[in-house]
């Protein structure tokens, strides 16, 4: 009977001494996991460096983060200036790919980390393990190259008076040294300012990154557009000029095969981006306004249209500053399909050319003038040739 007691009481301190070591081991696992997650966070100095970078930049997905998943992005964010293999933070599983796209989305500068990832789930943190395009030494290299090139297209711009010149001669610069070229992955600032082919996402980050160095607001925006009957993923861009907000597609602004530029895309509005984007995220983007509208800014746009000759003033100024071409953007398509009418039917149409070119001073050949419709944007191009 004693031997039966004795075996009992030494299972009953093997157990306690059990739980106490599981308590103890447990306890020390917690403590190194809240450890290694503290030594992960950014230092001072990182912090103290991006809220310079705050004052600088728009930071749109940053400041739409409450202040928990502000310290995640901040950590993943110092993560990749760092070239870490590997990041430990206590952001839950669904919240981890929207904060890696918010960093990627507000930092265009950080073209060395790719798209995809890996994480590793723990009780109460995720290791993250980015994917780098470029190593540390290789990115240095690439960024001092970005630099001289980014440097050089600022100064340029910097000498225009509005930032609605700035913007315009940012989103010209990008559509007139870029091809789009779906064949590349094309999805960050080098295949733009360095290689010259990119797809809508290079684009994007391009005009982002130009207009931050500018002190331009702008945010990027995602969503699906339409092309050809299909739908496709498609990023463009969000503006601020003059205290409104206007949605800038430079991809869409590109037209390789005529090499040139259009400006149907240039800062419109909520309404004129929905016609053919659709599911954009951020969904709300307060694009209401028209007044840096190109077109509106160029006195091309016409809620209504009577006659040609109502706009011989407007051309013949254009012609007098060397301008070779008349834009004309209908609201309405009732008004576009009468002014072509009017140019093939109305002799009003060629005393409206021929007063032009009197009052402009220009000698312009009369039987070369030409015209470009584009029926689906109501838009309408008078082009005059030198004489």
């Amino acid at each position: 009977m004693k031997k039966i007691r004795d075996i009992l009481i030494s299972i009953i301190l093997s157990l306690v001494f059990a739980f106490i070591a599981f308590n103890f081991f447990q306890s020390y696992s917690n403590e190194k996991e809240e450890k290694l997650i503290k030594e992960d966070l950014p230092s001072a100095e990182e912090i103290s460096d991006f809220q310079v970078l705050l004052n600088d930049n728009t930071y749109y997905y940053y400041n739409q983060l409450n202040d928990s998943d502000k310290e995640i992005y901040l950590t993943l964010y110092s993560s990749f200036m760092r070239f870490d293999d590997a990041v430990t933070t206590p952001a839950e599983e669904s919240s981890l790919k929207d904060l890696f796209k918010a960093v990627l989305y507000d930092n265009p500068h950080i073209f060395w980390v790719e798209h995809d990832f890996e994480y590793v789930l723990n009780d109460n943190s995720v290791k993250f393990i980015p994917h780098y395009r470029y190593n540390e030494t290789e990115s240095k290299a690439i960024n001092s190259q970005l630099e001289s090139i980014i440097n050089r297209i600022v100064d340029i711009a910097d000498d225009y008076e509005t930032d609605f010149e700035k913007e315009l001669f940012v989103h010209d610069y990008i559509c007139e040294n870029t091809a789009y070229d779906e064949t590349i992955d094309g999805n960050t600032i080098c295949d733009v300012l360095i290689n010259g082919k990119a797809v809508c996402e290079g684009y994007a980050k391009t005009v982002q990154i130009l207009l931050d160095k500018l002190d331009i607001d702008n945010y990027l925006i995602v969503g699906d557009s339409e092309f050809e009957g299909e739908l496709g993923p498609h990023m463009w861009n969000v503006v601020t000029i003059d205290n409104h907000n206007y949605h800038l597609d430079a991809t869409w602004n590109d037209n390789d095969k005529e090499n040139d530029i259009n400006y149907f895309y240039f800062n419109i509005s909520d309404d004129g981006i929905k016609e053919d984007h659709f599911n954009l995220s951020p969904a709300d983007n307060f694009c209401v306004s028209d007044k840096a509208n190109y077109f509106v800014q160029n006195e091309s746009y016409f809620e209504e249209f009577s006659s040609f000759n109502d706009h011989i003033e407007r051309s013949a100024e254009l012609l007098y500053r060397g301008e070779n071409t008349v834009e004309f953007l209908f609201d309405e398509t009732d008004d576009f399909n009468k002014a072509v009418k009017h140019i093939e039917n109305d002799t009003d149409f060629f005393k409206y050319i021929i007063e032009s070119i009197k009052r402009s001073g220009r000698k312009i050949d009369t039987s070369e003038i030409t015209y470009i419709t584009i029926a689906e944007h109501n838009y309408l191009c008078v082009v005059f040739k030198e004489g």
